[in-house]
């Protein structure tokens, strides 16, 4: 009941502060409205001083936070080894009264999480692979293309990366074995969803790839 009243109350926030402005954006890109909600800024010359990686990056990042199914695509799967994380817990505070199932249990949270990162990176990676639906501007771009897709993949697979750091982190005092299984086959994972989405993006609205 607490999380469902702070969640309503965080809602109502967002509602209110940011809702009115998405509301003008998106009548602004329609073409509704000629009312612009943001002054243009003025460009300054360091802004583009940062390597070319670094700038690719920083546009795919910025386009997926402005994706609304973003935050749900990366906060549901932290929520999901929420409850795995107590087992992590109980194993560490509690070392002299493990059972026999402990090591099934570290095999449970490192398939688990495996898979957590995987659905991540695939749909982010989706996001940054087909979402362009002009590739013939990537083709006219200065950039080479490989920094391009350097720069997408290391986007997509971010946040994903992050996750497996920190879990592995606090597997590893429990279930080392637990903790290398997670990076090596959550890597190797999270690598094979980018080779997947990357090999042949086929560019489509989001209704259809749901």
């Amino acid at each position: 009941l607490l999380i469902l009243g702070i969640s309503g109350i965080v809602a109502a926030l967002v509602l209110n502060f940011a809702g009115k402005r998405y509301d003008q954006d998106v009548a602004f890109l329609n073409g509704q409205n000629d009312y612009s909600p943001r002054k243009v800024r003025k460009a300054h010359a360091q802004q583009f001083r940062r390597p070319a990686l670094w700038m690719v990056f920083h546009k795919e990042w910025m386009s997926l936070t402005r994706d609304p199914l973003f935050v749900s695509q990366l906060i549901v799967p932290l929520f999901t080894m929420v409850p795995f994380m107590g087992f992590v817990w109980n194993a560490i505070s509690h070392t002299a009264d493990q059972s026999d199932m402990t090591h099934f249990m570290g095999a449970m949270i490192a398939a688990i999480t495996v898979f957590n990162v995987t659905m991540l990176t695939s749909s982010l990676a989706w996001l940054t692979a087909s979402v362009e639906e002009a590739r013939d501007l990537l083709q006219a771009s200065p950039f080479d293309p490989k920094i391009i897709l350097q720069g997408k993949i290391l986007a997509a697979s971010g946040p994903a990366l992050i996750q497996l750091v920190a879990i592995a982190a606090l597997v590893a005092a429990a279930w080392p074995m637990s903790s290398l299984v997670i990076l090596a086959f959550g890597g190797a994972t999270c690598a094979g969803a980018c080779v997947i989405e990357f090999s042949r993006p086929r560019p489509t609205k989001r209704p259809k790839m749901t």
